[in-house]
């Protein structure tokens, strides 16, 4: 996978021109004692907060393939004395890179990965194995029209196409959401 694009981060956690987590994090639908995996997590800012929402009887596991956005995660959970967050380097790509044990989780975000990848469905196959049946994965990425950078790098795909690929993993679509003036969302449920 290529490197994310990075963007600043405001006071409230909002990712300054793309993604606001505060006004997303409503539709997750989260409650204490969650467990959620934060694929591709970057700095962490869908996970210190999702760590914030679940409480301390919950855990939120952030991954991400570079160290150094790990290493923002971490160092952004001390200084807000969070203590239910873990980081794990792990390649998406890779079947098992997650170490995370099948049906462990209520959650999965997928949050700016995809278009980075070759390899949507290992990424989305790993999603469903670690999901509780009734669990979601929320997945973000770019709208093709609305990518900033060299589209040369990427594999953006259209919603539609994000809805073929989760059915095709055997998720169940549940809706669909602004994710901001860039990116699209879905929420889609394994039965």
């Amino acid at each position: 996978m290529t490197n994310k694009l990075t963007s600043s981060i405001g006071e409230g956690g909002e990712v300054i021109g793309f993604i606001n987590p505060l006004k997303l994090l409503p539709m997750f639908e989260l409650s204490e004692g969650m467990q959620v995996a934060d694929f591709g997590s970057g700095t962490g800012y869908f996970a210190i907060l999702t760590a914030k929402k679940i409480g301390s009887s919950g855990r939120v596991v952030a991954i991400d393939v570079q160290e150094s956005s790990l290493e923002a995660v971490r160092s952004r959970a001390r200084l807000e004395n969070i203590f239910n967050l873990q980081t794990v380097r792990a390649n998406l790509e890779v079947p098992l890179s997650t170490r995370l044990s099948d049906a462990s989780q209520d959650r999965v975000y997928i949050h700016n990965v995809l278009f980075q990848s070759d390899k949507k469905d290992e990424v989305l196959q790993e999603a469903f194995r670690v999901l509780k049946s009734e669990g979601k994965t929320i997945l973000i990425d770019w709208l093709p029209e609305k990518y900033p950078s060299d589209r040369s790098q990427v594999q953006l795909f259209s919603k539609i196409e994000a809805k073929n690929l989760l059915e095709k993993t055997g998720f169940k679509m549940e809706k669909d959401f602004v994710a901001g003036a860039y990116h699209y969302g879905l929420i889609a449920k394994k039965p």
